[in-house]
């Protein structure tokens, strides 16, 4: 044996150092000779830090549910629990941060003052919660649920909004969320798996946390109708992920089926159903197993973990003082003046992102353009030959069909092009991608015009038709054409003349081009605004952060000599504390 192997750590020995530590930083709020020296930002931040760490000590294990949306994460969650816990029928108008734990069957909305709003549980379905929101008068961004549950007496599930949505922004709810993880659940469609933007955000968001485990789960694997296909996409999922997490295991799994299975309903792929459940029953025992394997040591794990992030946060404040003390008052008005400077120069630069922004997206407005303005053609095309389909399938279907076709191409030109974007923004501002892509799903209210008899469609919106393999545009939009309206429209409307409607539908054509036409520009308008403004938020936050340290350096150039000395030491004695519970959280 190892001499390595044969040293063995005391769990409470080391909660018990972990905690002396605190206690010994905490007596610094309550000296004055600390406070005069540090400022009232410091123990501020010091006093938040503290409290938060002490407040999840004694919280049971915490699984943190993310994803984009109508990724099936609540579904999933149920489908853990055995019980419809998580609401499912949600919309980004309804959606909150849910926190589900053990205890008596309660539904609360949390408000601001410590007040908290009962809920029945009819009313977490969507109709009801969007009525009980509005009437709260204030934002509800928590929701949380109790429920008797055997799996909710060992962990905490915190079911996350999706980050995408471009009208609400829920990317500090899930960043928050991701603090208090013990391990992470990021769930995805298995249709399409693991987009460039789903890679990014775990790669900026997630990987960098000291997480216990990271599992990435395929969701609606019912969808994949046959266990060759269901092969075909683990084999292509594996190599998929080889890169970003090479030790990861493919999850693939329906938390439909599951659910199904559960309440003695129908499976939605009877073919799948007994590998489904065993996919399922593995994913359950694997996290049952490591819940128990983390059982003596995850209060431990969280405590170090928020230990040294709390460590690194005053660090960073102790520097720009210690920068100050260093300095005269002469040398720090040339500090000053350089970050004027600096400030100055990067608003220049902000302004040249800016500029590139509209550049790179009036050259993707005019690409998507030529490329609708092809889709269209086509479409015009084989409108012409409309008068060997059944009337009444015409007047029924054709005008949905044809707006899902054209949603989906522009979703398709809308995912080449924010992903082209995302990658510019991210090498013009380090990490600016990732938020750009968190904030910058496209806007599927689409108008485009079409009437069929007396109906008129001025909207399409087909959120849950997204094609996501945009990396073959043209040949996708193609076969779309092909495949879709040659084959799909075919064999869906019956052989019968309609000569009168299959014309009508002919003569809008041109109309239906303009509409599609001006659909585009307003939305990639709108995709410039979206990410020249998520770039102003990323300046203005580097620029409060950086002035808030230069602010640090400056009040402390201007202290008297001895002050200074008795600062430098005040510095040491904390450094030295931060110094010690570093140790304790290796």
């Amino acid at each position: 044996m190892e001499w390595n192997d044969r040293i063995v750590y005391s769990q409470d020995q080391m909660l018990l150092s972990l905690e002396a530590g605190l206690d010994r930083l905490n007596r610094v709020k309550y000296d004055g000779r600390y406070s005069a020296a540090l400022g009232e930002s410091f123990m501020a931040d010091l006093t938040k830090w503290e409290a938060d760490i002490r407040r999840r000590k004694e919280d049971p294990f915490t699984l943190v549910v993310i994803g984009n949306f109508k990724r099936g994460k609540s579904t999933l969650i149920n489908a853990l629990l055995g019980e419809d816990a998580a609401a499912t029928d949600v919309t980004t108008e309804t959606v909150t941060l849910n926190r589900l734990r053990y205890g008596p069957h309660q539904n609360r909305a949390v408000l601001s003052g410590s007040r908290q709003l009962t809920l029945e549980d009819r009313e977490l379905k969507r109709a009801a919660l969007q009525e009980v929101l509005a009437r709260a008068g204030e934002p509800v961004t928590r929701l949380e649920i109790s429920r008797p549950n055997e799996f909710l007496k060992k962990v905490t599930i915190i079911d996350t909004p999706g980050t995408e949505d471009a009208q609400y922004d829920f990317s500090s709810l899930v960043a928050e969320s991701l603090y208090q993880a013990d391990a992470v659940i990021c769930v995805y469609n298995v249709l399409y798996p693991l987009s460039h933007a789903e890679q990014l955000f775990l790669r900026s968001s997630v990987l960098s946390r000291p997480f216990t485990r990271l599992f990435l789960v395929g969701n609606f694997a019912d969808s994949l109708e046959n266990a060759d296909n269901y092969d075909r996409v683990r084999q292509m999922l594996t190599e998929r992920t080889g890169d970003l997490l090479p030790q990861a295991e493919v999850i693939m799994v329906s938390a439909l089926n599951e659910r199904c299975r559960q309440l003695g309903k129908d499976r939605p792929c009877p073919a799948l159903a007994p590998l489904l459940d065993r996919e399922f029953d593995a994913l359950r025992d694997t996290l049952n197993h490591l819940v128990s394997e983390k059982a003596d040591t995850v209060m431990v794990d969280r405590m170090q973990r928020l230990t040294a992030a709390m460590a690194d946060s005053l660090e960073e404040t102790l520097s720009a003082q210690e920068r100050g003390l260093s300095m005269s008052l002469d040398e720090a008005a040339k500090e000053r003046a350089a970050a004027r400077e600096e400030k100055e120069q990067r608003a220049q630069a902000q302004q040249k992102l800016l500029e590139t922004v509209d550049e790179k997206t009036a050259v993707m407005k005019r690409e998507a353009q030529r490329w609708m303005l092809d889709f269209t053609a086509r479409i015009a095309r084989e409108a012409e030959t409309l008068n060997t389909q059944d009337i009444n399938d015409l007047t029924k279907y054709y005008e949905c069909y044809c707006l899902d076709l054209l949603t989906r191409a522009l979703d398709t030109c809308l995912d080449v092009h924010r992903e082209a974007l995302c990658d510019e923004l991210d090498g013009l501002m380090r990490g600016l991608g990732s938020g750009f892509m968190a904030r910058t799903a496209p806007e599927r209210n689409y108008s485009f015009r079409i009437r069929v008899t007396n109906r008129i469609w001025t909207k399409a919106d087909s959120a849950g038709l997204v094609v996501s393999q945009a990396a073959q545009l043209v040949p996708l939009m193609g076969n779309l054409a092909l495949n879709g309206i040659m084959g799909s429209a075919r064999a869906a409307m019956k052989k019968n003349k309609t000569a009168d409607v299959a014309g009508q539908i002919a003569a809008q054509m041109t109309a239906l081009t303009a509409s599609v036409s001006q659909t585009v520009i307003r939305v990639y308008d709108a995709l410039a605004e979206q990410a020249k403004q998520l770039a102003m938020e990323e300046y203005r936050a580097k620029t409060e952060e950086e002035d808030s340290l230069l602010q640090q350096t400056w009040a402390a150039a201007a202290r008297e000599e001895e002050e200074k000395e008795a600062c430098r030491q005040t510095i040491a004695e904390v450094r030295a504390l931060l110094r010690d519970l570093r140790e304790t959280c290796v």
